[in-house]
């Protein structure tokens, strides 16, 4: 075998190896990106179970105590409070904006599902049917940016006010409706 035929050789053996590393990258690729993607999932995932824990310990707090009679009031109908009272309220109010701005930003950023925005959505167009909210808002939204003040008053456009509610009287008629099926 000449020295040619041995650098042919070699020449071959090395374009093979070179193959071999391109196959064997071109796996470390894929399977690196499917990493990814695994990551990027989990970490959806647990922005989406913050903001759940989050929008559940507001919901445990607000139906105890004072807290929860001052919203009964609200959802009643009344508008006579106190000086403490409203900042009670603006505070609680306060909070359920900063939530739901939260999850329009995630939101937009990719971060927070769809299903989780559309019920912040929803939370803060429940508090938004109160006459008390809507006047707590027009305090609020100076502090916020414009693209969610935005959001929020296109949320009014669309949300009717509510009336007085009598929860004691519209569980008995939907009990009712139950019990006559």
């Amino acid at each position: 075998m000449s020295l040619s035929d041995l650098a042919s050789i070699s020449g071959i053996v090395s374009g093979l190896a070179v193959l071999a590393s391109l196959v064997l990258l071109y796996f470390q690729l894929r399977q690196l990106n499917e990493q990814m993607k695994q990551a990027e999932k989990n970490q959806r995932a647990s922005l989406n179970h913050g903001f759940l824990n989050r929008i559940t310990e507001n919901l445990r707090s607000s139906s105890e105590g004072p807290e929860h009679e001052l919203m009964m009031r609200v959802f009643a109908g009344e508008t006579n409070f106190t000086a403490s009272e409203l900042y009670r309220l603006r505070f609680r109010f306060r909070l359920a904006i900063v939530g739901t701005q939260d999850a329009f930003l995630q939101h937009r950023e990719g971060l927070l599902d769809q299903a989780n925005l559309d019920y912040a959505q929803l939370t803060l167009k429940n508090w938004l049917r109160q006459p008390v909210f809507r006047a707590l808002w027009l305090q609020s939204r100076t502090s916020l940016p414009t693209d969610f003040i935005a959001f929020v008053e296109d949320l009014i456009t669309k949300t009717p006010l509510a009336g007085p509610e009598d929860t004691v009287a519209q569980f008995k008629a939907d009990l009712a409706k139950v019990r006559s099926h």
